[in-house]
């Protein structure tokens, strides 16, 4: 009688952590009423070569291993710095179409500026996430001065006019050789070039209808010069305004 009392009140104990851990799930309650089958002496099979090994009931039903049904893993995606996000499927296709895009603005840009760019005072270039306009410092400024020419004027509104259809950032920089200014209105050429970028903007805001916010200026001095600063020529070359149209960047990676 006492080991039957015994036995009774650990069954009673068994049933009421099954009910303590029960969900109303049809799936789970078939599972574990197939494992108090085999906990009650329904013979199991086993292949010769296997050692049988014990079963714990609620390690089995009741871990805290994997959940039964896990989710769907998540496809990784990258975060644009538009704050889109795409799948690395789509990245290249999203740089493909934006190669397309550039290389359509590139074209309309040399069209509209044709005589300019046949006498080489325009350069037009189209890279990976950006559009250049290169226009030449000689003519544009007076040496030392950072008022636009009337003469150029009418360049730079048809750039802008041409501009006002594409998207993206419009950074407008000045460039200027190692030759130190002398000035009283100019303390160095990172005053020069920036005053000479800002005076592109204000004509391209007087002209156009481009949004402010569409545009940066950015001086650089004789920082990034395009050839050595050696003879008179290449110090032509390297006074000159660029502006370029930026695809698919923030203000952070203006360079």
């Amino acid at each position: 009688m006492v080991t039957f009392g015994d036995m009774m009140c650990l069954l009673m104990c068994f049933f009421v952590l099954l009910v303590a851990f029960s969900e109303m799930d049809i799936q789970r309650y078939r599972m574990i009423a197939g494992s108090m089958k085999m906990a009650f002496g329904v013979q199991r099979e086993f292949r010769g070569m296997d050692v049988p090994k014990g079963v714990t009931l609620l390690a089995s039903e009741f871990s805290k291993g994997k959940p039964a049904h896990s989710p769907k893993p998540l496809e990784k995606k990258n975060t644009t710095p538009d704050g889109l996000q795409e799948s690395e499927a789509g990245k290249t296709d999203h740089d493909t179409a934006r190669t397309e895009d550039i290389e359509v603005d590139t074209e309309r840009i040399v069209e509209v500026l044709a005589e300019e760019v046949e006498s080489g005072l325009v350069h037009v270039e189209g890279l990976d996430d950006r559009i250049v306009i290169r226009i030449d410092e000689n003519g544009i400024f007076s040496p030392g001065s950072a008022t636009v020419n009337p003469s150029f004027r009418d360049l730079i509104k048809q750039l802008g006019l041409v501009l006002e259809d594409m998207m993206g950032t419009i950074a407008v920089g000045g460039h200027t050789d190692e030759t130190p200014i002398k000035s009283t209105r100019f303390r160095s050429n990172w005053e020069l070039s920036s005053s000479r970028a800002v005076s592109v903007i204000h004509v391209l805001l007087e002209e156009t209808e481009l949004a402010p916010y569409r545009l940066v200026s950015q001086g650089f001095a004789d920082s990034r010069p395009l050839v050595p600063n050696d003879t008179p020529e290449n110090r032509e070359l390297n006074r000159r305004v660029e502006i370029s149209v930026l695809r698919g960047m923030d203000d952070s990676n203006l360079d």
